[in-house]
């Protein structure tokens, strides 16, 4: 309990006084929703620091003053109920009460995956509509849970889903943050992710990362016929989809910053041109006609440009173009860069040439030395057979001819 109470009091002191949380954007600008009106919750208030008008010495009151050192490394205790609904609504995605637990199940999962929180097991109570913003602390701090999230989700007249979301702290039995989102029956898991995102940016104070896809080339087939198609999914592997048929040859596929394009390469007619897909109408559409060679396309920070390589006259350069299309403008084509990279090529060939001779110098020599030596080994052994070679001046060529052996005559090398 005493990593709990450290806790508390450092959570305490970092979010006394927050009455609301930040709302980070969204893909899509959404109103939040109107769900259960909120009950106010009595929350404890920072301690006056000592020195600050109001303030007095703790030793003089008797006061505990506890000094954090430390952080625990143990995760963070989390509860995570099935989120209800105000009315069981037949929708494209399902029934708003299964949505309900698909959604606390992805919250869940997503931060258990973490590392850093530990979920409470699925056998927690259920939470009415009228307790969202009105949690039973007493019960929550009980089951061990240091934070706690709810929400609920909504059918719209218009077809669209509303999903509300909210973090509460246990021990201090305060808001700390709430989210809600309007999304249509197809994204309902990204209100999920989204959900998640907010409770792990709010509690690690860093960037969320639940709400992203992955846009990847599936390759399929045998061996020598292999099929690339491009495809999608989120981090977590669900709504796996692919977007193109495996004609022609998918590449480096990107994804724009709003997620709702996809820059990639593709070879049709054998000749490799940038396309752009947009995820919402499922076309695609090529991003510069013309007959020129274009590849390696990158999507900038921004989402306005997309930055690409084109050869052109033999001469391969950096352009870019607005998402939307237009005219390709050049960035890297200048004389001084043409004589540079002119000037780079040059010595980088001069250096080439210079340590394949030196290495050909010393191959001919190593060669050159192992052939003398097997020539004196053939000398010799064709002496001890009887061979005697006959050598011509200039000539590597030698006639050979049979004589008798001269075992007995003085002076000869036996």
């Amino acid at each position: 309990m005493l990593h709990k109470m450290i806790f508390a009091l450092a959570l305490a002191g970092v979010t006394a006084g927050a009455a609301q949380a930040q709302t980070a954007a969204a893909p899509l600008p959404v109103p939040f929703p109107s769900g259960p009106q909120a009950t106010p919750q009595t929350g404890t208030s920072a301690p006056q620091a000592p020195g600050q008008p109001g303030s007095s010495n703790p030793q003089q009151q008797g006061e505990l003053v506890v000094d954090v050192v430390g952080g625990v490394s143990a995760p963070l205790g989390i509860a995570i109920p099935v989120m209800p609904t105000s009315e069981v609504v037949n929708t494209p995605a399902g029934r708003t009460d299964q949505l309900g637990q698909q959604l606390a199940q992805i919250v869940t999962t997503d931060l258990r995956n973490s590392g850093l929180f530990k979920p409470l097991d699925s056998g927690v109570k259920p939470v009415l509509f009228p307790e969202v913003t009105a949690p039973t602390f007493d019960y929550w701090g009980g089951a061990g849970a240091s934070a706690l999230v709810q929400g609920f989700i909504r059918a719209n007249g218009d077809g669209t889903l509303t999903v509300g979301c909210y973090l509460y702290d246990v021990f201090s039995r305060a808001e700390l943050a709430r989210q809600g989102f309007v999304v249509p029956p197809s994204e309902w898991r990204r209100a999920g992710h989204k959900c998640a995102d907010m409770v792990y940016s709010k509690l690690t104070g860093e960037g969320p990362y639940f709400d992203s896809r992955v846009v990847y080339v599936s390759e399929t087939g045998p061996k020598g016929k292999r099929i690339k198609r491009l495809a999608i999914m989120d981090q977590d592997g669900g709504n796996h989809r692919f977007l193109t048929n495996g004609q022609a040859i998918a590449l480096t596929p990107r994804l724009s910053p709003d997620q709702r394009s996809i820059v990639y390469m593709s070879y049709v007619d054998d000749r490799p041109a940038i396309y752009v897909y947009d995820l919402a109408s499922g076309r695609q559409r090529l991003l510069v006609p013309n007959t020129n060679l274009t590849f390696a396309p990158r999507v900038s920070p921004d989402g306005k440009w997309v930055l690409f390589s084109m050869a052109v006259g033999g001469n391969t350069d950096i352009y870019r173009v607005p998402l939307s299309g237009g005219t390709p403008q050049r960035l890297t084509d200048s004389p001084r860069d043409r004589h540079r990279r002119h000037l780079f090529a040059r010595r980088f060939a001069h250096r080439v040439r210079e340590r394949s001779f030196g290495h050909a110098a010393i191959v001919r020599d190593e060669r050159r030395r192992i052939a003398a030596a097997a020539h004196q080994l053939r000398q010799r052994a064709l002496c001890d057979a009887g061979v005697e070679p006959t050598r011509q001046s200039d000539r590597l060529h030698q006639d050979w001819r049979v004589v008798p052996h001269r075992h007995h005559e003085p002076g000869r090398r036996q």
